[in-house]
């Protein structure tokens, strides 16, 4: 209750006091305008202010730090995060207008800055990052947002998720979603592990077969082909035994055409079992295929044995597609 009071009465003196100097800040800043858009924009964060309707003046303050920063307009921004429930927002903002009061100057704006922020900083969830292996060019982002180079410690709104994404030449990106209270501390080890590079991976992807499907293959194949052939056999088999007697010559094949229906009906059955075992044989290739594609995605190191020829054999009873390795 007592820091609210104080943040209360600091926010109220600045509110007093700072119209006059910020007026200034804005004359020397723009002209015609600008200056008439950005001096009725803050009169109007300051009145949305005194009533408690921060993510008002919040938006409005915005607008006029998009013209001109100041020191204190980020002071007011920083408040108006501050009240929002985001600490570590606001201690930005009175970080930044720190800095700019003391190049301007402005002897108001560096003393309630430096209280806001020994209050703030209090508040702030911080993640200390033990990043391994410690390598240049090393980028940290968070929720999106490059920090500055070489940071190993970022600031958190307590109670609020953080996308923390961790980025070095070579390496896979580390994110992780960090979640902290309000003042705690943490330490986030980050270990980037090596990147095989989208080209490495492509060419894993998309390398030979393996043995194993191409033997597959021409199972499938050779199975087809004699699939296919007895289906041709049995069927100029049944079209025989299903013949009528030719009365001419009197002609009359009723024993040899039942077993020509008889035969048919096996070759018939065997092909329907060859049909099976092409499809099963193709299924077994491609599971092959797709197995070692995943596993020289993650190590690609021993190639693939080649095929030297592969020849195709017609042989009595069917075709053969044969690979030498």
């Amino acid at each position: 209750m007592r820091l609210a009071c104080m943040s209360l009465a600091l926010a109220a003196s600045l509110t007093t006091i700072a119209p006059a100097r910020a007026q200034s800040e804005l004359e020397d800043a723009w002209s015609g305008a600008d200056l008439g858009s950005a001096r009725q924009l803050f009169a109007q964060a300051q009145s949305a202010e005194a009533e408690g309707r921060w993510a008002e003046a919040r938006a409005k303050l915005d607008t006029v730090a998009a013209i001109k920063r100041t020191a204190v307009v980020l002071y007011h921004l920083g408040v108006c995060e501050q009240q929002l429930g985001r600490p570590r927002d606001a201690l930005n903002r009175f970080e930044q207008s720190l800095a700019l009061a003391r190049t301007q100057p402005h002897a108001q704006v560096l003393r309630l800055a430096a209280a806001k922020i020994a209050t703030t900083m209090q508040r702030v969830p911080r993640a200390a990052l033990d990043i391994e292996p410690p390598l240049p060019g090393t980028m940290v982002l968070l929720d999106g947002k490059p920090l500055a180079e070489g940071a190993r410690e970022v600031r958190l709104n307590p109670d609020q998720p953080s996308t923390l994404e961790v980025r070095a030449p070579g390496r896979k990106p580390f994110i992780r979603v960090i979640l902290l209270p309000e003042a705690a501390y943490e330490r986030v080890r980050v270990d980037l592990q090596p990147d095989e590079g989208p080209a490495r991976r492509s060419a894993a992807a998309t390398g030979s077969p393996p043995v194993g499907t191409w033997i597959a293959g021409a199972t499938a194949l050779g199975l087809g082909a004699s699939g296919l052939t007895t289906f041709l056999v049995s069927t100029a088999l049944e079209a025989r035994g299903s013949a009528p007697c030719d009365p001419e010559r009197y002609v009359c094949r009723s024993a040899e055409a039942a077993e020509d229906l008889r035969e048919a009906g096996r070759l018939r059955s065997v092909s329907l079992g060859l049909g099976i075992a092409t499809a099963a044989a193709m299924g077994v290739g491609v599971t092959l295929w797709v197995i070692d594609s995943r596993k020289r995605g993650l190590d690609s190191t021993e190639p693939s044995t080649p095929l030297r020829s592969i020849v195709l054999e017609v042989r009595p009873h069917g075709a053969a597609l044969v690979g030498r390795f």
